[in-house]
């Protein structure tokens, strides 16, 4: 019963310990110093921790921060509160699927990162969700077969690209 006790008092002290540790920080209590973002006058340590708040801008951003760079998912609305982008981020650089939308909701683009550089496919849309541009990238580089749709969403050109050079294009 004693051990039970010893238990359960650790696993309620860690639990509240971590709860108090963990804070919600507004954007404008923070400054970025050579690209590492710190709490503005509390710290000359990089800022670790989450932020959800308005920018100058008026659009609300919630994402985590790690030792001064962007960690993780991020995500920016409108002045509405509507889902406007989305992004992934590793150690301060895009890294992963970033995604923004129209006022109306619908997906305007779709982009691979890795490392912050435009790496694989990558997918644009008009408003109305139709498929306007479908594109390949290599480490940032135009790579493969690009494909550009009409507004009714017919094949229009195909461009093929090798390391960022325009190599063949084939109308239809």
């Amino acid at each position: 019963m004693r051990n039970l006790t010893i238990t359960f008092l650790t696993i309620v002290f860690c639990l509240t310990s971590s709860i108090a540790f963990s804070e919600t920080v507004k954007p404008e209590f923070l400054k970025e110093r050579n690209g590492i973002i710190y709490k503005k006058k509390v710290s000359n340590k990089p800022y670790s921790g989450y932020v959800e708040g308005k920018k100058e801008n008026g659009f609300l951003v919630r994402g985590t921060y790690q030792n001064g760079k962007k960690e993780g998912v991020w995500k920016t609305y409108d002045w509405d509160v509507q889902l406007w982008t989305k992004r992934t981020f590793k150690d301060g650089k895009l890294d992963g699927i970033s995604e923004t939308y129209y006022d109306n909701g619908r997906l305007e683009n779709k982009i691979n990162y890795k490392n912050g550089k435009m790496n694989g496919l990558s997918e644009f849309y008009d408003d109305k969700g139709q498929l306007r541009f479908l594109e390949t990238w290599k480490n940032g580089k135009k790579e493969g077969v690009w494909e550009l749709y009409h507004q009714n969403g017919q094949l229009w050109k195909k461009e093929t690209y090798k390391d960022d050079k325009l190599i063949k294009t084939e109308k239809f």
